[in-house]
C-alpha cells in the first residue's frame, strides 16, 4: 500500500470489486491509528512515523459495505449454536 510493505496472512476471496480486507489483527499490529472514512484516510505507526494510507478518491457515488463474519480455523472449536440468543438465530434460519 502506497510506498508501504506489509507482511500478512491471506485469505483468498471473491470479493468483486474489493482488493483486500484488512482483519483485526492487521488493525491492532498498527494501533493505534485515525481513521477519517469521508476522506478516505489512515493514519497509523508505521516504521517510527505516523504514516498517511490514502484510498482511492472518486466522484462516483460510495457505498459502505460492513460484513462480519466468523472464519472457521484449523485450531478453534466450532461454537455451540444453540446456545445463540432466539432473535439471532431466526435471522441465521431466515
Amino acid at each position: 500500500m502506497a510506498a508501504c510493505t506489509f507482511q500478512s496472512g491471506f485469505r483468498v476471496l471473491p470479493l468483486g470489486s474489493l482488493d483486500v480486507v484488512v482483519g483485526m489483527d492487521w488493525l491492532a499490529a498498527y494501533s493505534p491509528m485515525q481513521v477519517h472514512w469521508q476522506e478516505q484516510w489512515i493514519a497509523i505507526p508505521y516504521q517510527g512515523l505516523i504514516t498517511v494510507l490514502q484510498g482511492l478518491q472518486t466522484s462516483q457515488p460510495q457505498q459502505l459495505l460492513l460484513h462480519i463474519d466468523s472464519v472457521d480455523r484449523p485450531d478453534a472449536s466450532v461454537p455451540d449454536q444453540s446456545t445463540l440468543p432466539p432473535a439471532i438465530q431466526s435471522l441465521l434460519d431466515g
